[in-house]
C-alpha cells in the first residue's frame, strides 16, 4: 500500500537562511520525507546574539519537533520571572506556570547550542554555506532559482527564512518598511552570577538590565536604555547608567570586556498581507520580525516550521502555499505583534507609574499577554 502523500514527499524545497527558522523548517520538512536544501550566505555557522530566552510556546514547539529534552539538557529551565527596581527593590515575581499552564515552562539557552540541536541529525538535508540567491521566477509547477554561483536550479517551493532584511522577501515583494523602535541595545554572555536562578530584570527610569541563566556556568544579558533629554547614548557610554545599580549589575558593567558586546537596533517589520507569493513562502523574522518585548522571535519561528509542515502534509498542490500558510498563522502571530506593541508603550510611560502597575496588575497583565500563545497549536494533518 502506498503511504499517503508519498509522491508529494519527493518534491524539492529550497530554504534560504540557516538560522533558527531555516533549520527548524529543514528538520520538520525533511522528517516528512521532502527533499530539502538549505543555503546560508555565511561561510561558516555564526549564530548571532549569544543567548536566547524561549517562552513556553517555543518550548512546546521544540517538544513537538522532538528536541525539547535535548534543549533542556543543554540550557537552563526557567520557571519564574523576577523584576526589581534599579535600586534592588522587589517589584514583582511571577510564577510562569500560571502563564503557560505547565511546570518548568520556559528555557534559557545559548544560541550556538540551539543551532547545534537543530542541525544535529540533518544528514539527509543538502546544506550549502557561502551560498545565496540572486533571483527567481515561478510558474504554476515550480520555482527557478538563480544562485550566486550563477547556477539555476528548479524547486517545487522556495522558503525565505533569512531574517528581518530578507533577500527573498525583497525579490518577491519589493521593499517592505521597517520601523525603528529603538536605536541601540546590547547583548552579551557572562559567567553566571551566584544565586541567579530566574529570569531577572533590574528596571531603572530609562534603563533595563536583564539576566537569564543559560547553562550551569553561563548567563545571558540583555541591556536596553533610553537617553535623557538632550543627551545621547553611544556604545562607549551605554553601560554607564548601570554603574549605580546594585551588584551584581554594577560590577558586571564595570568589568565586562566591551569587545564582547553585541550591538543592534530594535526594529519591527511592517505587517504583510501575505507571507510570500504562491510557491515562495516567508517564515520567522522574514515574515513577522518584531523587537523582543515578548521574546517571541525564536518561538514563533519554531511554530512556523511546525505549521508549515502541517500545511504541506495536507496539500498536493503547492501553488498557493504562501496564502494557505498565512491564513493558518496570521491570527496567532498578529496577537503577538499587538501585545508586543503594548509592551513597547509600557517602556515609555513614567517609571513610577510602571512600578506601581507591576505591583497591582503585573501578574494579571502578563498572563493575559500570553493567553493566546499558551494555547496549543492546532494541527490539522497529523
Amino acid at each position: 500500500m502506498t503511504a499517503v502523500g508519498e509522491v508529494e514527499r519527493m518534491k524539492k524545497i529550497l530554504i534560504v537562511g540557516g538560522g533558527i527558522a531555516g533549520l527548524a523548517a529543514a528538520r520538520v520538512l525533511s522528517s516528512k520525507g521532502f527533499s530539502t536544501t538549505v543555503v546560508e550566505k555565511t561561510q561558516e555557522w555564526r549564530p548571532v546574539g549569544g543567548g536566547i530566552y524561549i517562552p513556553g510556546n517555543g518550548v512546546a514547539a521544540l517538544d513537538a519537533i522532538g528536541l525539547g529534552e535535548k534543549a533542556r539538557l543543554k540550557g537552563s529551565v526557567i520557571d519564574h520571572r523576577h523584576i526589581m527596581s534599579g535600586k534592588g527593590k522587589h517589584l514583582m515575581r511571577l510564577d510562569l506556570e500560571k502563564v503557560w499552564g505547565r511546570p518548568a515552562p520556559c528555557l534559557g539557552i545559548l544560541r550556538r547550542d540551539l543551532h547545534e540541536i537543530l542541525f544535529d541529525g540533518l544528514e539527509s538535508v543538502d546544506v550549502r554555506l557561502g551560498t545565496s540567491i540572486t533571483s527567481f521566477s515561478q510558474d504554476e509547477q515550480g520555482v527557478d532559482v538563480t544562485l550566486n554561483s550563477g547556477d539555476v536550479e528548479r524547486y517545487d517551493l522556495l522558503i525565505g527564512a533569512d531574517g528581518l532584511n530578507s533577500s527573498v522577501r525583497e525579490l518577491a515583494m519589493g521593499k517592505t518598511p521597517i520601523r525603528r523602535v529603538g536605536d541601540l541595545c546590547c547583548r552579551f554572555v557572562i559567567e553566571r552570577p551566584k544565586n541567579l536562578n530566574e529570569w531577572t530584570l533590574y528596571a531603572g527610569k530609562k534603563s533595563q538590565f536583564l539576566m537569564i541563566p543559560m547553562t550551569s556556568s553561563l548567563a545571558y544579558v540583555y541591556v536596553g536604555g533610553q537617553s535623557k533629554e538632550g543627551d545621547s547614548l553611544t556604545e562607549e557610554n551605554f553601560l554607564d547608567p548601570f554603574y549605580d545599580f546594585p551588584d551584581p549589575v554594577s560590577s558586571i558593567c564595570k568589568s565586562v570586556d566591551k569587545n564582547d558586546l553585541i550591538w543592534s537596533s530594535l526594529d519591527e517589520l511592517a505587517p504583510l498581507d501575505t507571507w510570500g507569493n504562491r510557491r515562495v513562502v516567508l517564515m520567522g523574522d522574514a515574515a513577522h520580525a518584531m523587537p523582543p518585548f515578548m521574546a517571541q522571535g525564536a518561538s514563533l519561528a519554531l511554530e512556523d516550521a511546525l505549521i508549515f509542515g502541517d500545511v504541506l502534509s495536507g496539500q498536493t498542490d503547492w501553488s498557493s502555499a504562501a496564502e494557505t500558510f498565512t491564513e493558518r498563522r496570521k491570527s496567532r502571530v498578529s496577537w503577538a505583534i499587538e501585545r508586543n506593541r503594548r509592551r513597547e508603550k509600557l517602556t515609555k510611560i513614567p517609571y513610577w507609574v510602571s512600578s506601581i502597575g507591576l505591583k497591582l496588575v503585573g501578574e494579571k497583565t502578563w498572563i493575559e499577554d500570553y493567553s493566546v500563545l499558551a494555547k496549543p497549536l492546532e494541527m490539522e494533518n497529523e
